[in-house]
């Protein structure tokens, strides 16, 4: 009989008696928050913090209560036009290939620069806010790289002949079947 395989039914190893037991695990929330800071003030690091979940969460927004007599603000929302879109694109695509400036501007600066040039072009004066214009081109943006999914996995499954024609005929169809009418061509 080998020595570690017990006869049957018998214990499978003998026990350790020099082992420690396992720790059991605490549930931080359940403890004392003086006593993490004090063990995050001994280690040197930063004392831990609950997570707090709802309004106070990272990211979450805090609302001014309002009062039972004051009107609630009315959302009026103004649907792009085929022009705005393209105006947009076009300003897009001028601020991000200037050379002058690159890669050298932050993101909000971008956006700025978007937007001025956006509205110069459109010249009927700022009708529209950051989010809105920002989140268009994200959009605009999610469709056409959608589209161009669709169109690399027809062109690079293509028959033998087929021209591009043909590749972008049945993207367009796929696309129109799959996913909807794809209307930035």
């Amino acid at each position: 009989m080998h020595p570690y395989r017990p006869p049957f039914g018998g214990p499978a190893r003998p026990t350790n008696p020099n082992k420690t037991q396992p720790q059991t695990l605490y549930n931080l929330q359940d403890m004392d928050p003086g006593f993490l800071s004090y063990a995050a003030y001994l280690s040197g690091a930063p004392p831990f913090v609950p997570p707090t979940y709802g309004y106070g969460q990272a990211g979450g927004r805090l609302h001014k209560k309002k009062e039972k007599d004051e009107t609630r603000r009315t959302k009026t929302t103004i649907k792009w036009t085929k022009d705005e879109e393209y105006t947009l694109t076009r300003a897009w695509l001028d601020i991000s290939e200037d050379e002058d400036t690159a890669n050298f501007q932050t993101g909000p600066v971008f956006w700025d620069r978007v937007r001025a040039l956006f509205f110069s072009s459109w010249g009927q004066g700022e009708h529209r806010d950051k989010d809105s214009i920002s989140s268009k081109w994200t959009d605009i943006n999610n469709k056409c790289h959608a589209f161009q999914e669709v169109y690399q996995r027809n062109y690079d499954n293509r028959p033998s002949g087929e021209c591009d024609v043909g590749v972008l005929t049945k993207t367009l169809e796929e696309f129109d079947r799959t996913k909807s009418p794809f209307t930035y061509y």
